[in-house]
This record gives C-alpha cells, structure tokens and sequence, in this order.
C-alpha cells in the first residue's frame, strides 16, 4: 500500500498521501537471501534509516526507495509556490538519492529484475524532481544562492539520469524478453521520463543519437507492455506528446 500510493502521485502536486511516512525507526524487512544461503549473520535490525550502503535485501531496498519518493512528492506538495526553503530540501534530496543509486546497479547487476523496482523508483523521483527546477520561474525569479545551484544541477542532472535510466533498460529489457512475468509495472515511470527526456534532447540538438536513445526507451516500453498495459498508457502519452510538441521533427 505504501509503495502504490507514492507510485501513482508521481509528478502530480497537491494529491495527499494515503498512507503515513514511516518514522525513522520502522525496522526494514530482513536480508532473506542471505538465510536461505544459510549464511550467519548479525541480528541487528535495519531501520528506514540506516545507511544505505548496510547489505540488505530487495524488498527493503524497495522500501527505503519508497521512502525517498515520498519524501520527493511531499516537497513538491509543501513547496509548490517555489519558497526558499524548497531549493534547500530539493539539493538535500537530490545528494541522497544520487548516492542510493550509486550503490544499487551493482545489486541490480547480481539479481536484475528484484532490485530493478528500488532502482526505477530512484530514477523517477530523481527525474521528477528535476524537472520543475530546470526552470528558475519556480522561484519567482529571486535568484538565490540556492535556486541558482538546484537549477544547475537539474539542467545536467536530467540529461545524466536519462542516460543512465538508457543504460539500465539495456539490462532490464534483457531480463523482461527472458521471463515477463517477472517484470514490475513500476518501473514503466522511469523509462517514460527517461524517453521524454530524449525527445526534448533530440529536438533540441537534432542528434541521431539522442533519437535512437528515445526509440530503444519506446521499444522497452513495448516489451513491458507485453505484461504490463499501463506501459501501453505510457505509449500513448509519448505519441500524443510527439504530435503535438515534435510533429515537423522527422527523427522522432
């Protein structure tokens, strides 16, 4: 319940949340690969919390991903006048979630499809979050310190997170292709950003490449679409966004 209530308020503000964040206390699922390999291991519990880089399991991964989500959407829904205070928590947010999901892909890299939820769900507050900062009107134009900084990193920050959501739909379509209906239909958000991304990317520069990237994205999306139908939706809102923000670009 937690994870799709967060999931399904991406990118809108204002929607309160149906559930509760979890306090800073709440214990994380435990590793349970670990005892199934019958491995020993210290039986001290895992708080939302705790530092990332604690080896846990994909489940808990997801929550602690989850956890950031929320924390993403109620910034937007606190800030959504674009208050000073807005740019701070938002550089906050960004520091923490860039260091989980520098740490997830070697976890996605040993199991592909269990920590490929927690690593979407990164790549979609990430994505989401950057994308009203590209633009200093959020501020009203006060051009503080703060504002100036966030702006910067979002301009790079979105092209970057693209690229690397690009590079984990090589490995994660891989996976779908082998077994479907082990595919998570939350990972659809991160792919559909990512693919608007490089069309924005494609129409701006006019690169090849930038619209090769943006057809790879449409084409996992497909895939997914196989088991999925909310990837279909997904389809048709690029479609509709092409024809009418791109209709005259014939590389889209």
């Amino acid at each position: 319940m937690l994870i799709r209530s967060r999931y399904v308020n991406i990118g809108i503000s204002g929607h309160v949340l149906a559930t509760d964040d979890p306090s800073r206390t709440d214990v994380l699922p435990a590793e349970d690969s670990l005892w199934d390999q019958g491995e020993m291991t210290s039986s001290e519990p895992l708080y939302v919390a705790s530092p990332t880089n604690v080896r846990t399991g994909a489940f808990a991964r997801t929550c602690q991903a989850t956890n950031l989500l929320g924390r993403h959407i109620r910034l937007m829904n606190d800030h959504v006048n674009g208050d000073s205070m807005c740019f701070t928590d938002a550089l906050q947010l960004h520091r923490t979630l860039t260091a989980f999901t520098k740490l997830l892909p070697d976890e996605v890299g040993l199991a592909t499809i269990q920590y490929s939820v927690p690593m979407a769900l990164c790549y979609s507050a990430l994505l989401h979050l950057y994308d009203p900062f590209c633009c200093a009107d959020i501020n009203r134009g006060a051009n503080t310190v703060e504002e100036t900084e966030m702006q910067s990193i979002a301009i790079e920050g979105v092209k970057s997170v693209a690229a690397d959501v690009l590079q984990f739909s090589q490995v994660l379509r891989h996976s779908m292709t082998l077994n479907p209906a082990a595919a998570s239909p939350l990972v659809g958000d991160a792919l559909y950003m990512a693919a608007t991304t490089f069309a924005w990317l494609t129409h701006e520069t006019g690169s090849a490449e930038m619209a090769a990237s943006y057809t790879y994205l449409k084409d996992s999306l497909q895939v997914l679409n196989g088991r999925w139908a909310v990837a279909g939706e997904y389809l048709k809102i690029l479609e509709k966004t092409k024809d009418i923000l791109y209709s005259n670009n014939p590389l889209l």
